[in-house]
């Protein structure tokens, strides 16, 4: 039943799809004193000012539209939940972002506007963007969207602390092991300061771990779950070890009361896996300006981790095809790409990344970190990641509180993964 009603939705979905698809076709921008107004969604108010700005720049090259912004936080999936509602209703705005996790729920429910079409009229040159950027803007062969930045895990680390302890600074050239090593040198419970933030309740952080050991989440074809394998196993013990058996990372009640991020900040931790988009958060805090520096995660087997990055796309029911598509075309244009970079985020217009670099405060060092982008692997995610993986969280953290052997829990996950994806292929 609840496979019959998934394919329900798409096809009432797909039906809005179908009639704005032709809108395209006949659709024309704006003319003489004809109005287009757009209402464009995302949810990060550290970008607000950025994105007012790439507006203001827009509207002044293209009398007629006007673009109204929606900003919602994702703080307790308010973002998505409302954008879900917007999709089912008819009611979406016309351009809003969609991040990896649930980039595959809304492109293949039809709630997306593929743009191959206006990029062939238009000449648009996607070459601007890294092949991976462009990679996980698509979808079944298709392009849905714009790809708007890129992202990747860093190892952040607090230079301070390092120093106070004698334990030399991390470099590109650390393996895991160093950072054991360097963890427990920088761990004094007593005076609760820890090396290293091991934070079960999230996977992006083990994702990272099992695609270092050569392993991966889900197969290339998005079909079978890769986590009933001995990489998974040893990318996520790794995890699990931190925690309980070298004991250099705050327990989880203490980090289920006090934000892993924010310890990092005060200065209660020495290291933590986080991602680029945290220069925007922190570049602006005196103590980080002060402290913070970043290297790349340590080797394992394979460099790199997982990627992401959000992408700009169009609603499949706007009443106005045309005028998004020249609102998400100046969205990917160079111009716009170093206005977000100077506030921090790294665009995926690959050649305005080194303003984002230069745009860090220098003490970070954000530099050394750019290769980094490149090494990335896909975030994993598939129609129905939410549900997989919140059964994950939870037989992941039996294992992190000893109630459960880490191989059964995988199993387990495994299982449930297969059954979601089956359901949704």
């Amino acid at each position: 039943m609840h496979h019959n009603r998934v394919k329900l939705q798409r096809a009432i979905v797909a039906m809005s799809l179908v009639a704005s698809v032709a809108l395209v076709g006949c659709a024309t921008a704006p003319a003489g004193d004809e109005e287009v107004e757009l209402t464009y969604a995302f949810w990060d108010q550290t970008q607000a000012a950025a994105m007012e700005e790439t507006i203001a720049n827009f509207e002044a090259a293209n009398p007629g539209i006007t673009v109204k912004t929606q900003v919602t936080p994702r703080t307790g999936d308010a973002y998505n939940t409302k954008l879900r509602t917007g999709v089912s209703s008819g009611t979406a705005p016309d351009v809003f972002w969609l991040g990896k996790l649930d980039y595959p729920t809304y492109v293949d429910g039809g709630a997306v506007l593929p743009i191959d079409a206006f990029v062939e009229e238009s000449g648009f040159d996607l070459s601007v963007f890294s092949e991976g950027s462009i990679e996980g803007a698509s979808w079944k062969g298709e392009l849905m969207g714009m790809p708007k930045d890129t992202d990747a895990y860093l190892l952040w680390y607090n230079r301070t602390l390092f120093e106070e302890a004698g334990v030399a600074e991390p470099t590109a050239d650390w393996v895991q092991q160093d950072l054991i090593d360097a963890s427990i040198a920088l761990t004094d419970a007593d005076a609760e300061q820890y090396g290293f933030i091991a934070w079960p309740p999230a996977n992006q952080y083990w994702f990272n771990t099992v695609i270092q050991e050569g392993g991966t989440v889900i197969s290339a074809d998005g079909k079978s779950s890769g986590l009933d394998s001995p990489e998974a196993r040893r990318g996520i013990q790794f995890w699990v070890d931190m925690l309980n058996e070298y004991k250099v990372s705050p327990s989880i009640q203490q980090m289920t009361d006090t934000n892993p991020e924010d310890m990092f900040q005060s200065g209660k931790v020495a290291m933590i896996y986080a991602g680029t988009w945290n220069v925007s958060l922190w570049k602006d805090t005196p103590y980080v300006q002060e402290n913070v520096a970043v290297a790349p995660m340590p080797k394992i087997k394979a460099e790199g981790g997982v990627g992401g990055g959000v992408t700009n796309v169009i609603s499949a029911s706007t009443d106005h095809p045309d005028a998004a598509w020249k609102f998400l075309e100046y969205l990917g244009s160079e111009e716009a790409a170093i206005i977000q970079a100077e506030g921090g985020i790294v665009p995926a217009y690959t050649s305005a990344q080194h303003v984002w670099a230069d745009a860090a405060p220098d003490s970070m060092n954000v530099d050394s970190v750019l290769p980094a982008l490149t090494d990335a692997s896909p975030y994993p995610t598939s129609v129905g990641v939410r549900e997989w993986g919140d059964f994950g969280k939870a037989e992941l953290l039996k294992v992190y509180e000893g109630k459960l052997d880490l191989e059964t829990a995988l199993k387990n996950f495994a299982a449930e993964m297969d059954r979601v994806l089956a359901a949704n292929n």
